[in-house]
């Protein structure tokens, strides 16, 4: 008996109504072991355990199982059906164990990889097993046990193995001990130690299995078992493993032994199939002739697929056409199944005799049906003639593939319109049967063929008839060094008469109309040239057949529209300017450069700087194009009334809207003058520091966070002003420096910024002392002289606005405050500010207007001749063309 141990569990309820469903899904992301919903198809449980000890679970529950789930699975409840959906039980001291149930049912579960046996099956009643695999029982084992099963049935009675296949295991596939009323059929047995054995087991069916390449014994009864039948089996190759010999059958037992019949037994080496009560069979017939067998044969079983080179196994056991096995069953015996492992029915296959038993003389031998197809293959291809001759006429071809299965030999067709073509042999050697129709319709015919059995079969066909229509496309484009020029591309859009026959097109002006034939040459497009003499929309006309005959339906028609060139008539060139912006001081000009570039009310604020030094002005010039308006000069003390009236009127007038930003501490621009600016309305912000390179970065603070920050020398001011207009273009403040060293209070702010631009050789030096690590510095924007670190920066300017340069302002290099408010005009303008010597025109100033010459439109000077002296003024305009206003 087995030495497993029944778990005592709860009677189940009684069986419901109707059975509940409960799923189980390890993979899914919703499952749950413990949801209120647990075991809905929403929120199906995880492991099969959880589901077996739900209260989900009662009498007449099927669990529905996806995926893989863990072995070592003890099924606790009865009347139950196990539903597998691609199922495999995977590793586990065993797979499933069922111990004292009853009413089981395990359908589509697969069982690998288990240290044990895959499936147990113990003290338990009614417990029928359809579709399951086992391979690689006693995984990992360094010593497996050739007595272990991968199936056991011990101790139990009504047990149904079907549809299964066993592989790849040490022991047995199916062991049956001391139980009753077990069939196992239409399972395959292969590449284990022992194909199916039964001991001390009475009322058995072996019947419709496949036995092949096992070691040891095919199937064998053995021990005190009695009313065995063993029928319909393939057993083959069977193989001596070490000290066991290979039998195909092996009986040795104290009780009557099997009834056997319509058996296919053989043996690996060619020797005895059958062990017999002490007694040896070289075959089937052998067994037969003494009488203890029927039907039974020792021959290859004509499997499809042949073990691989290589390989201990076969792939497949599908049967070859023409194998024994086939149409020579006892489809009488004993729990023969209807179908076979694969559902399909049991099949004559008419190129056989039929020599089986039973009420079905035709059903085959092992696992698998030979399953022929049910009706010949049919192909009809009616073809209909092509040109407008011969479309009516058509053809029909007959292609048919019966085998031995429909061996077809005659057929005939009926045209759909009262012809018959009269029966034709198949297949036949002349040409295809064909018929003209007298109408344009569909038709539907049908072929009949008969086979050698005399049996017909009927396939239907349909032919469509009607005259076809050529609808060629036209595309007229204008092309050629005249606007008068075009083509004309003519092409078929059909895909069944893909080429051109002939075609006569009309341009629409009067001239001849072309026409153009293939003469037999495929052609699928062909292009025409025309020339239009007077402007006008014509008509082009196409009318045109394909090469099977077949017309347009009506002319193709395309309008046209040409327009002749009126003759060309160059622009009227606009002559470059050089003019200047001066007064009789430096306030006058500030204020004339505010004048020219801010209309009444437009500027949103301005910017107010001392106009007798330059340190705390420097860094104005980028910060009057951010806050968008002008910079203008005062005297520290006072602030005379023509500026003032030029802040009014460049604003607007005072507004808490507007803003005046005074640059310096009360020693550059006196408190008196912003209190009267406060007072008058105005907004009015201070920008200050001890010194002038703090001022600078109290002004840089109104920038707030960006990208790029330019430093120059505040020991002088050219190289300050000339970076005015790049800080303008890259929105970046002006630091100052103390020549070529930083302030340490300035030293924090520049380093915050990823990429420096040093304006100047000293700038460049003082940035050189600082860390810079990670951050991009530029090394292009210093000259030998200021007027060639000016020119830099200016090309600088142009290369970062990324647009064409119309206009370029020029200022003294030598005096700051024309240029200073010159920068600022430059800034807001976004175009860069050269620098100059005020007597003799600098070499770098000539190199960037020649440079820029072709787009330059406007060259302006800031300030009066003493600033930027005629002469300069004359050799500006001259390198360039231009003429001074």
């Amino acid at each position: 008996m087995s030495t497993l141990t029944a778990t005592a569990v709860t009677d189940l309820p009684a069986r419901a109504a109707v059975a509940n469903a409960v799923y189980v899904f390890d993979n899914n992301f919703e499952c749950s072991d413990t949801a209120p919903d647990a075991g809905s198809e929403a929120t199906p449980y995880c492991t099969l355990p959880a589901a077996l000890a739900s209260s989900s679970v009662v009498s007449g529950t099927t669990i529905m199982i996806t995926g893989n789930v863990s072995g070592a699975i003890d099924i606790t409840k009865s009347d139950i059906t196990i539903e597998g959906r691609g199922t495999r039980v995977v590793g586990g001291a065993y797979g499933i164990s069922l111990v004292g149930r009853h009413h089981v049912t395990l359908n589509g579960v697969g069982y690998q990889y288990q240290t044990g046996e895959a499936l147990r099956i113990d003290s338990s009643t009614d417990i029928t097993v359809n579709s399951f695999g086992a391979a690689r029982s006693q995984d990992g084992s360094t010593t497996p046990d050739p007595a272990m099963p991968a199936i056991s049935v011990t101790g139990s009675t009504r047990v149904t193995l079907s549809d299964g296949v066993l592989q790849a295991n040490p022991g047995p596939g199916v062991l049956v001990q001391q139980s009753s009323q077990v069939v196992v059929s239409d399972t395959i047995v292969n590449g284990s130690t022992g194909g199916i054995a039964l001991a001390d087991s009475t009322g058995v069916d072996v019947v419709s299995d496949t036995i092949d390449e096992n070691c040891g014994a095919g199937i064998s009864v053995l021990g005190a078992s009695t009313d065995v039948d063993i029928a319909d089996n393939i057993v083959s190759n069977a193989l001596a493993c070490g000290a066991t010999l290979g039998t195909a059958l092996t009986v040795d037992t104290t009780a009557a032994p099997p009834t056997v019949d319509a058996n296919i037994l053989t043996t690996a080496a060619g020797t005895d199939a059958v062990s017999w009560q002490g007694r040896t069979f070289a075959d089937g017939p052998a067994l037969d002739a003494a009488g203890d067998g029927a039907h039974d044969l020792t021959v290859d079983p004509g499997f499809a697929i042949q073990v691989p080179a290589g390989s201990a196994h076969r792939s497949g056991w599908d049967l070859a056409p023409g194998s024994p096995a086939i149409d020579s069953a006892d489809s009488g015996a004993p729990n023969m199944p209807a179908r076979d492992r694969d559902g399909a029915v049991r099949t004559d296959d008419l190129a056989v005799a039929d020599t089986g038993t039973g009420p079905i003389a035709y059903a085959d031998r092992g696992a698998v049906e030979l399953a022929r197809q049910a009706t010949p293959t049919l192909t009809v291809t009616a073809t209909a003639g092509r040109t407008p001759s011969d479309y009516r006429t058509v053809s029909v071809a007959v292609q048919g593939d019966g085998g031995s299965w429909w061996p077809i030999v005659s057929y005939n067709v009926d045209f759909g319109d009262g012809t018959k073509s009269g029966t034709r042999p198949y297949p036949e050697a002349g040409t295809a049967p064909s018929h003209t129709y007298g109408a344009d319709k569909t038709y539907n015919g049908t072929v009949t063929v008969t086979d050698a059995h005399g049996r017909v079969f009927t396939t239907p066909f349909t032919v469509t008839l009607a005259k076809r229509v050529f609808s060629p496309s036209l595309e007229v484009d204008q092309s050629g060094p005249s606007l008068g020029d075009v083509t004309a591309l003519i092409q078929t859009t059909n895909e069944d008469d893909p080429y051109l026959g002939s075609y006569a097109i009309d341009f629409g002006d009067h001239t001849p109309t072309v026409t153009w034939t293939s003469g037999g040459v495929l052609v699928p497009t062909d292009t025409l040239r025309h020339t239009y003499a007077a402007s006008g929309t014509y008509t082009v006309t196409l009318s045109a057949t394909d090469n099977l005959g077949w017309p347009t339906a009506q002319p193709v028609v395309q309008k046209f529209t040409v327009t002749l060139p009126v003759p060309y008539q160059p622009p009227t060139p606009i002559p470059t300017t050089v003019h200047r912006i001066g007064g009789t001081d430096r306030y006058a000009t500030a204020r004339l450069v505010s004048q020219a570039q801010w209309k009444a009310g437009t500027a949103s604020a301005v910017v107010l700087a001392r106009g007798d030094q330059a340190p705390d002005a420097l860094s104005g010039v980028p910060l009057a194009a951010h806050v968008h308006g002008p910079l203008l000069l005062t005297s520290p003390g006072s602030l005379d009334a023509a500026t003032r009236a030029e802040i009014d009127r460049v604003t607007g007038g005072p507004s808490t809207s507007k803003t005046v930003y005074i640059l310096g501490g009360a020693s550059a621009i006196a408190p008196g003058i912003e209190d009267s600016l406060r007072k008058a309305g105005y907004q009015v912000v201070r920008y200050e520091g001890t010194d002038r390179y703090r001022t600078s970065l109290a002004v840089a603070g109104a920038f707030g966070s960006t990208a790029h920050v330019i430093v120059a020398t505040g020991l002088d001011f050219p190289d300050a002003l000339a970076a005015g207009p790049l800080g303008a273009v890259e929105n970046a403040p002006i630091i100052l420096s103390k020549g070529d060293a930083l302030d340490p209070a300035v030293t924090p702010f520049v380093r915050s910024h990823q990429d420096i631009d040093p304006v100047g050789g000293a700038a460049q030096r003082a940035v050189a002392k600082i860390s810079t690590t990670g951050r991009t510095v530029s090394h292009s924007l210093a000259g030998a002289t200021r007027y060639d670190t000016a020119a830099a920066v200016a090309n600088a300017v142009m290369r970062i606005a990324g647009h064409t340069t119309f206009a370029i302002g020029v200022a003294s290099g030598k005096a700051f405050p024309d240029a200073l408010t010159g920068g600022a005009y430059a800034a807001n303008a976004g175009m860069p500010l050269l620098i100059t010597d005020p007597a003799v025109l600098s070499s770098a100033v000539r190199g960037v207007l020649i440079e820029e010459y072709s787009t330059l439109r406007s060259v302006t000077l800031f300030g009066g001749n003493q600033a930027v002296s005629d002469g300069v003024e004359a050799t500006i305009a001259n390198e360039i063309s231009a003429k001074i206003q």
